[in-house]
């Protein structure tokens, strides 16, 4: 009887301590949720502020992800370079301007 009741003492401890352990893992669980929830809504805030900062010079669809418009910006400037390297052309062609001058304008030497 006396191995019974030991026996039963320490179920009764096991299972104080798994309560206990619960009880903090719950804890520790709804504070991560909290922690997540508002790292969330500052990742959302940064990235409203980016796109209305870049709303002026490009079209930005809500529903982009960041690194869609990363990529955005990336083909929008190509899209200068290209345009710059084009006009440069041209007054290479129409004013047969000296290559060196060409070539200095182009990567900003003076």
């Amino acid at each position: 009887m006396n191995q019974t009741n030991n026996e039963n003492i320490q179920r009764s401890d096991n299972e104080d301590e798994l309560r206990q352990n619960l009880a903090i893992l719950t804890t520790q669980c709804a504070q991560l949720d909290e922690a997540n929830r508002a790292w969330q809504q500052f990742q959302q805030a940064q990235l409203d502020n980016f796109r209305n900062k870049l709303q002026n010079n490009l079209s930005i669809d809500q529903n982009l992800s960041f690194d869609e418009i990363a990529q955005l910006i990336i083909n929008y400037l190509h899209q200068l370079v290209n345009e710059r390297d084009n006009l440069i052309q041209n007054l290479h062609t129409t004013e047969k301007i000296p290559t060196r001058k060409i070539l200095l304008f182009r990567y900003n030497i003076h």
